[in-house]
Parts: structure tokens; sequence; C-alpha cells
């Protein structure tokens, strides 16, 4: 289902819906929460094709006694961002 938009709703659904970062480094399955979540947005002017794919960057930043900082980003096929996301 391709929505016939893409605005902030549709692009905080897709920052977030890859695994944490963190997860690389665990040796299976735990539970994890988020405690801070933020969007930046910078929707191009002329608006974003619901039709053009979008690329996920995701960052672990720091970690340690059992919190993780992950910035996330989603980029257009043409280098320009689109969403920055910071969590913990």
């Amino acid at each position: 289902l391709v929505p016939k938009a893409m605005g902030a709703v549709e692009l905080a659904a897709m920052v977030d819906v890859c695994w944490p970062t963190a997860f690389a480094l665990e040796r299976g399955p735990r539970p994890m929460a988020t405690v801070a979540f933020h969007c930046s947005f910078q929707i191009p002017t002329g608006g974003l094709d619901p039709n053009e794919p979008l690329l996920h960057r995701g960052t672990l930043t720091q970690g340690g006694q059992g919190f993780f900082s992950e910035t996330r980003e989603l980029w257009t096929t043409r280098g320009e961002l689109v969403c920055h996301n910071p969590q913990v």
C-alpha cells in the first residue's frame, strides 16, 4: 500500500521501523525500550514522491550502563537528508 503523499507522519514511521543498531552487539533478543525520541524533518519544497525509495542509515553513537544512543537518518536517492532522528 503506497500512501498518496509522503509527509512527517509517514517519515516518522519509516525512520523508526528498523531494528535498533544496538542489536548488532547483542548475542540474542532482549527487551529494549525507547526513552527519548526526536525527529527533524527536511522535506524538499516539491514534496516527496511516495513511490521513490528512501535510504536508511542508523549509527550507534554511544552505549553503556544499559543505555544506547543512536542516530537514524532517511535520505533520498539524490542525496537529500529528509529525516534526522536521534534516540536513546
